[in-house]
């Protein structure tokens, strides 16, 4: 996968996984095709339908994120943007690069990644 978003907690390195889908504060955007480049946008709606259409114009393979609503998941499964529920504890930069190492898939998929 080239290009993974992630739902966190705060904007940095160190920033966790958010644990809610609309909650989060910022999304993380990983970019392995352009030498895992990360950009940072705020998420001032906290709106879920306005989260999710912001997430798929980002043009991204897949989401790391924590609990997320059923409408929000179809929605973007739907889009070809595959979904990894992430423990809420460990940096997301690091599941984000950890995800985009994987190998594309022809279709979305949905995936929960656990401690090692």
């Amino acid at each position: 996968m080239q290009r993974v978003a992630a739902l966190t907690d705060r904007r940095g390195a160190s920033a966790f996984v958010s644990p809610f889908f609309e909650m989060a504060p910022w999304i993380l955007v990983h970019d392995s095709k352009g030498g895992d480049a990360l950009r940072w946008i705020r998420n001032e709606d906290r709106d879920r339908r306005r989260l999710r259409r912001r997430i798929v114009d980002q043009d991204v393979d897949a989401l790391v994120c924590g609990w997320i609503d059923r409408e929000s998941l179809v929605y973007l499964m739907c889009r070809s943007v595959s979904v990894f529920i992430a423990p809420c504890d460990e940096p997301a930069a690091g599941l984000a690069a950890d995800v985009a190492a994987r190998r594309p898939t022809a279709f979305a998929t949905l995936e929960n990644l656990r401690h090692p």
